[in-house]
């Protein structure tokens, strides 16, 4: 099962000059972090992970102009509550986050290695069974090995989901968000000596 949650959050403000829609963007993230912070996620848990200012075209009239400037700015934020992830939804909404980019669950690095390795291991001892199987049926014997090769995947579960633009807190029910399962794989190629 996961033991980590990745949500990418974030907010984006729409302003008559740059300067505007960027001191409202960061006030707006301010109190987003401010919200996270009250829920124990550390600074060092969110992570700027876009950060973009660009101008707002009105394409309805030629010549084309700029009507106003979009700031936008996404946390991946981390927890190693899986159970937090609805909470942190709710917190960022609640205080002006208007994106929702993504939810992601996975593990951390130690227990990634961990279930890599035990899918390694069932993978050569399937390898080998199998190899046993055919050399029986050929009636000759297993010898030693001669090539060895690997490969393994880690799948962690993302679901992708969006906030439109103005949404707030409300009095709804609480977001709750399930982890699903992480899938790993792995395959190996042996080459036996027969005899």
């Amino acid at each position: 099962p996961p033991n980590k949650v990745e949500v990418y959050l974030g907010a984006a403000t729409e302003a008559p000059t740059a300067m505007q829609s960027q001191q409202d963007n960061a006030n707006t993230m301010s109190t987003v972090r401010s919200a996270l912070r009250s829920l124990g996620i550390a600074d060092k848990d969110m992570e700027t992970s876009s950060f973009r200012i660009f101008p707002v075209w009105n394409y309805k009239i030629q010549p084309y102009s700029i009507v106003g400037y979009k700031t936008t700015h996404t946390l991946k934020v981390t927890s190693l509550d899986t159970n937090q992830a609805g909470r942190i939804i709710d917190a960022a909404v609640g205080t002006g986050a208007n994106m929702i980019n993504s939810v992601g669950f996975g593990v951390t690095s130690p227990i990634q290695e961990q279930m890599k390795s035990q899918a390694l291991k069932e993978a050569a001892l399937n390898a080998k069974a199998k190899a046993q199987t055919i050399a029986d049926g050929l009636g000759v014997a297993l010898g030693k090995v001669t090539q060895a090769s690997e490969q393994s995947s880690f799948t962690p579960v993302y679901r992708t989901f969006g906030v439109a633009e103005g949404a707030g807190a409300s009095a709804a029910a609480p977001t709750e968000i399930s982890a699903g399962d992480i899938q790993v794989s792995a395959s190996v190629t042996v080459v036996y000596e027969i005899s």
